[in-house]
């Protein structure tokens, strides 16, 4: 299939999925937004400012699991379990809480499939430390990834350098074939994985040629 083809296909997919997400759940996401609000105070949704295509600042949203703290804080997963609240651990849980992704989706922002936006505070220090970092930005980012599925979340600048590899490994070989099997794998990660935010250790190795060299630095960067 010619590359322009299969992109096109693969915008298509995640438009209409967004646009049948959206109504679908609907009526789930006026339970969730009820839900956030009587659980505990602060925003509705959880906005923050990505990198997306051609390194584009963008505002992703999702519903708010956490309660806010004055300040800057650790972004970290491993940081930030003592702050997630009630309705939140359900919303992790089953991914609830990426739904108003969707709104980004139909914005031109994300796509279904994708490598995962980096905080745009993030950008300097990633594009130091890890090489070929700028090839992220040629692809829109997604609400789900080949490294998601993979490898799992980082915790330290040393783990987003071998979650790279994964991404490289997607920007590569990047096709509808290969986003339909992303999709399926988040599926069962969502609905059988009992512990679908811890660190992952990696399950494949990409082919050779798409590693990238460790870093000795474990820099605190937000998440």
């Amino acid at each position: 299939m010619r590359p322009r083809l299969d992109a096109a296909l693969r915008r298509g997919l995640s438009v209409v999925a967004a646009v049948i997400g959206l109504l679908v759940a609907a009526p789930l996401l006026g339970v969730i937004a009820v839900a956030i609000k009587l659980d505990s105070r602060g925003p509705l949704l959880f906005c923050h400012d990505r990198l997306g295509l051609a390194g584009r600042p963008f505002r992703l949203l999702k519903f708010r699991t956490m309660h806010p703290v004055p300040g800057p804080t650790s972004e970290w997963v491993g940081d930030n379990h003592a702050r997630i609240t009630r309705i939140g651990t359900w919303l992790r849980r089953f991914r609830l809480d990426e739904l108003p992704q969707f709104v980004n989706i139909l914005g031109g922002d994300m796509n279904l499939v994708g490598p995962r936006p980096h905080p745009v505070s993030n950008g300097p220090l990633f594009s130091r430390r890890i090489p070929c970092y700028a090839l992220r930005s040629t692809v829109r980012p997604g609400v789900t990834g080949w490294a998601q599925v993979r490898y799992g979340y980082a915790n330290g600048l040393d783990e987003e350098v071998e979650k790279m590899r994964y991404d490289l490994y997607y920007i590569e070989h990047q096709s509808l074939g290969l986003d339909l099997r992303i999709l399926l794998a988040t599926v069962r990660i969502v609905l059988f994985d009992r512990d679908p935010e811890r660190t992952r250790q990696p399950r494949v190795s990409p082919p050779p040629g798409l590693g990238v060299p460790g870093v000795a630095e474990r820099d605190r960067v937000a998440w």
